[in-house]
């Protein structure tokens, strides 16, 4: 009854008619295909190129300046500020046991109820020969009694002189944050 044998509707003209097409429309696809993976291969790694090549020019440069060779000009303000961070190492290499003891007189006037947390340290007089060295603090009190007698701790230490606590630091009564400044007299 049923037959192994495909039964052939189509003429044999139209055969090779609808082959042909398939074949064009498979070459259509499989082009499509590959310009689209081009496209997006090249979107995708032609920033990464990009990016290889410029830190593979910094790379090169940071070998160069490394090796020496370099080191370009130096303008007044690097100068300048290389020559006060210069000053600031003689200072405080010349001066670093003294300034260890201002810290520590520091400290030894805090009390309870403040807190210091920070210091500046700056060179004053040079030009006239007077060695002192002006400090500046900053800290955290919990009451404004406790500000108000450390700061009078600070101005009965003859080690200290020109004790300034600015006003506004007394608005709030409570976990007030202030700076005080100040001048160390230095023995030679």
């Amino acid at each position: 009854m049923f037959s192994n044998h495909p039964i052939n509707l189509l003429p044999l003209e139209e055969k090779k008619n609808v082959r042909r097409l398939y074949v064009v429309r498979l070459f259509i696809v499989t082009a499509v295909l590959v310009s689209i993976t081009g496209t997006l291969s090249t979107a995708f790694l032609v920033p990464a190129y990009i990016l290889l090549t410029v830190k593979e020019r910094r790379l090169q440069g940071d070998v160069l300046m490394l090796s020496g060779g370099g080191v370009g000009p130096v303008d007044q303000e690097t100068e300048m500020l290389v020559k006060e961070t210069n000053d600031l190492i003689t200072i405080f290499s010349t001066r670093n046991d003294q300034l260890s003891r201002v810290i520590t007189a520091l400290r030894a006037k805090e009390g309870d109820g403040v807190a210091i947390t920070g210091y500046f340290f700056q060179k004053k007089g040079a030009e006239t020969g007077e060695t002192r060295v002006e400090f500046s603090l900053r800290g955290v009190a919990a009451t404004r009694s406790a500000l108000v007698a450390f700061e009078d701790r600070l101005k009965d230490d003859t080690y200290f002189t020109s004790i300034e606590l600015p006003v506004s630091d007394f608005a709030r009564s409570r976990d007030i944050t202030f700076s005080i400044t100040g001048l160390v007299a230095y023995a030679p």
